[in-house]
């Protein structure tokens, strides 16, 4: 554990007293902000990637640059790089190299006998997010190189920076690792899903629908969503003024869509509800929410599957409840059909813009869906299952290693927890 404590610093509280306090000086660290290349020379495919802010973190960048450059603007495998504007997002660079644009800065030490190149990129991302406050509040914050100069970083002595840097480091290794099942699993979701849900389970003849354009087994039905609702429609939610949110009923908002895409015992906000506004507003196990409004297009017809509900939640009114007759339709297969992209894509094909993109009930009730027989749609639910369960669990565990890697950084960069040393 740490020793005496002497010494306070700006957003690290106090450290122990063998650290010391290092201002991001020019003899410290290097930082070179990016060039506004040429936008002519944009090319989705033939260059060299262009790293923009928005690709920091990604490891890929969106576009490639085919004109000339000056080397020194190249990124390699492992620079540490700031996002200038936004979220200010630092990261390291760990794609093929490409190359620096403006409001992207790199940075790296200067002498790595007193900041070892890894314990700065983890020391300097808590400061980086706090630089916020202290530069003009417009629509998009921006960052400079002077902002950056004036962070001071609590510095242990070399070895100590080393072994915190290296246990970080694992942390990190282990999260990419999980990070990569997951995009691969979601891969194989995805092929899965496109096979399942238009050519079903061996099946040899096929035939074209002209409403859903796709082809699909010649034995399955397209028919109107409704068909196969409790009470024949779909449900808007209730609406509620932002004022009497705060306590109260669960209630599940848009947002709620947009966060997940699975409901399951988690908090939400809360407003009171008359016993009649509950009852019509009411979610169950089995529901299906899908969002009817959306500021962005591709927002519009996300849905969540109601998984489990253990107190009594409602739904607001930018949503629209869908309950399957489960006598005609596993909710399940509904919700992966709903999910799917050729659906995806006819209702924002649909949809109406005024300000904000929305979906009428009319138009959610008449959607066209491709309906298999119930045994078979029982099969196709339980297979897509069971690759959301993989999913599930990759996702708790990354959780888990982002919560411990806070916690660390949390200790070991303030100097509450000391590592030891050989």
């Amino acid at each position: 554990m740490s020793g005496s404590l002497g010494y306070y610093l700006k957003y690290f509280s106090e450290l122990p007293k063998e650290w010391k306090i290092q201002r991001l000086d020019k003899n410290v660290v290097d930082i070179l902000p990016g060039y506004a290349f040429e936008s002519h020379y944009f090319d989705e495919s033939k260059g060299i990637q262009l790293i923009r802010v928005r690709d920091v973190g990604k490891n890929n960048a969106e576009i490639c640059y085919n004109g000339d450059f000056d080397r020194k603007y190249l990124v390699q495998k492992n620079d540490m790089l700031i996002g200038m504007d936004g979220e200010y997002v630092v990261a390291k660079w760990n794609g093929p190299k490409a190359l620096l644009n403006q409001r992207v800065c790199k940075i790296e030490s200067l002498k790595k006998n007193l900041v070892d190149n890894d314990f700065l990129y983890y020391v300097i991302k808590k400061p980086i997010k706090k630089i916020e406050v202290q530069t003009p509040q417009t629509t998009v914050k921006h960052l400079s190189t002077k902002d950056i100069r004036k962070i001071q970083i609590p510095l242990p002595p070399l070895p100590e920076q080393q072994k915190i840097a290296s246990i970080l480091s694992t942390v990190d290794e282990a999260i990419q690792k999980t990070d990569d099942v997951i995009r691969k699993v979601e891969m194989l979701k995805r092929g899965l899903m496109q096979r399942l849900l238009t050519k079903g389970i061996g099946h040899k003849e096929f035939k074209y629908n002209k409403e859903l354009r796709i082809e699909l087994p010649k034995e399955w039905k397209a028919v109107e969503l409704l068909n196969v609702l409790v009470g024949g429609k779909s449900r808007y939610g209730i609406y509620k003024a932002k004022k009497d949110y705060g306590s109260g009923f669960r209630i599940l908002k848009i947002s709620d869509i947009f966060e997940k895409d699975v409901y399951s015992e988690a908090e939400c906000q809360r407003v009171p509800l008359s016993d009649s506004e509950l009852k019509q507003n009411e979610v169950k196990g089995g529901d299906i929410l899908l969002a009817v409004a959306s500021l962005k297009r591709e927002g519009i017809g996300k849905v969540m599957y109601i998984k489990r509900v253990t107190e009594r939640t409602a739904f607001d009114h930018n949503t629209a409840n869908i309950r399957a007759n489960e006598t005609m339709c596993d909710s399940k297969f509904l919700f992966y059909v709903l999910k799917s992209s050729f659906i995806r894509r006819i209702m924002e094909s649909y949809r109406t813009i005024v300000g904000t993109t929305f979906l009428k009930a009319s138009v959610i009730d008449k959607l066209k869906i491709p309906l298999p027989s119930l045994p078979e749609q029982h099969k196709i639910a339980s297979m897509i299952s069971t690759v959301d369960d993989i999913l599930e669990k990759e996702r708790r565990i990354g959780s888990q290693l982002e919560n411990l890697k806070r916690g660390l950084m949390q200790a070991l960069l303030t100097g509450k927890v000391r590592v030891k040393v050989a």
